[in-house]
């Protein structure tokens, strides 16, 4: 019995090892995900968001942020996030008399809850120098109907985007850098023109903070290495980044770059004590005014933390074209009922 009872324990040692060898051999065939690949978000490609909700991809419910999902739409190539409706406190109020990091300037006073009602497609990023020249082209002017100009070009002072013969072009190697020196006109008459629009001011900052309110869009803490600051940029001009470059410094619903790399244009006209008579629902800012908002924070700029945070307000006149505004666009969905996306237009891009 012995001898049998060592037998046995021998045979399932012996195959207990070719098990591990072979759960070994199998592990080492499994193809490595890159770098570049790890967090990738899952991706729709080309589908008209105009009518799509979360569901309608097979994500999931409209009341839930999927930040590691994306979509692209079909009408101008922006690659969007979705952002659901809900609350948030809107503004900051100072923590300390420490002027310029913990207190704040009185036109993002006082905090307010703001509610949200529907839920929106964001651009993960700005709009690029690609997607504006496709737009210049179909467009088929650089001015609006009503003449305002809508990007300086290269040739009078302008960046990334040239004129070369009846067509625009890209400068080599800016393709993905956002577009830049694109005047308030011109982020309007893109939008419009793609059947999208601009963010308000409140959209912008629940989409950068979340329900939360966080005071950076990745969170609390400050970090040089999470968006486009003088610490942290490119060495082109202007210093830009590609376009969602950093995906460590997205914002809960997934947005990138909306700290840093260049100011962005929002709807709204600017009022600097606009905060102290605002609807706390859908707020679209004041129905008249000179300067439009400005969001977000460009590549240069003070040696603090300070001008990165999402409460903070810019204002400009609306035909400003300089080397530091660009802009993202925003979709309110109305639905189609039953319709689906084909799976073979998910992947990852």
């Amino acid at each position: 019995m012995k001898k049998v009872g060592l037998l046995i324990i021998c045979l399932c040692t012996l195959a207990i090892a070719a098990m591990g060898a072979s759960v070994r051999e199998v592990k080492t065939e499994q193809p490595r995900q890159s770098p570049r690949d790890l967090g990738k978000p899952l991706a729709v490609r080309g589908v008209d968001l105009a009518h799509l909700r979360p569901g309608q991809l097979g994500w999931g419910s409209s009341n839930t942020a999927y930040p590691d999902k994306c979509a692209v739409n079909s009408t101008d190539a922006s690659v969007m996030v979705w952002v659901p409706a809900g609350d948030f406190p809107m503004g900051a109020e100072d923590v300390s008399t420490n002027v310029g990091l913990d207190s704040y300037p009185p036109d993002v006073k006082p905090v307010h809850q703001v509610t949200i009602t529907r839920g929106f497609w964001i651009g993960r990023h700005e709009v690029t120098n690609k997607q504006y020249v496709r737009f210049l082209n179909e467009y088929g002017s650089n001015e609006d109907e009503a003449g305002h100009q809508l990007v300086r070009v290269l040739g009078a002072g302008g960046w990334g985007i040239k004129p070369e013969g009846d067509q625009y072009v890209v400068m080599p190697g800016r393709e993905r850098h956002p577009v830049v020196a694109v005047t308030w006109y011109g982020a309007q008459a893109y939008a419009k023109f793609y059947g999208m629009k601009m963010p308000t001011e409140a959209v912008w900052e629940y989409a950068a903070r979340g329900p939360q309110g966080n005071r950076y869009p990745w969170g609390a803490a400050w970090s040089r290495v999470k968006c486009c600051n003088p610490f942290n940029r490119g060495t082109g001009s202007p210093p830009t980044l590609e376009v969602g470059s950093i995906p460590e410094g997205a914002s809960w619903c997934g947005a990138r770059d909306m700290a840093g790399n260049v100011r962005e244009w929002c709807a709204d006209w600017y009022a600097p004590d606009y905060y102290s008579s605002s609807t706390p629902v859908n707020p679209l800012g004041p129905s008249a005014g000179e300067e439009r908002v400005l969001r977000d924070r460009h590549y240069s700029g003070h040696e603090t933390q300070y001008p990165w945070r999402s409460a903070l307000r810019g204002h400009g006149m609306p035909e400003a074209n300089v080397s530091w505004i660009g802009f993202r666009v925003v979709i309110y969905p109305t639905e189609r009922p039953g319709r689906q996306v084909p799976r073979e237009q998910i992947d990852r891009p």
